[in-house]
């Protein structure tokens, strides 16, 4: 994840794309691993009425309950 970070800092974007059983634990990982300056974009449920776009600071989601089980 380190590294991973390292590539945005430089202007890449990196797009994670898991299975909706899985997206828990991708979300907590993040959370735990990246800076509390880097910025992450939470994409789901793209085309349908219950879309969803959020972009904040990792800070800013450790303060969300957010719950992204099975979506």
């Amino acid at each position: 994840m380190k590294q991973i970070e390292k590539l945005a800092s430089k202007g890449e974007t990196q797009i994670f794309m898991d299975t909706p059983f899985r997206n828990n634990n991708v979300f907590e990982d993040l959370k735990e691993v990246l800076k509390e300056t880097t910025k992450l974009c939470i994409a789901s449920n793209l085309t349908t009425s219950k879309e969803h776009i959020t972009t904040r600071t990792i800070a800013d989601w450790k303060k969300q309950n957010l719950n992204l089980d099975k979506i």
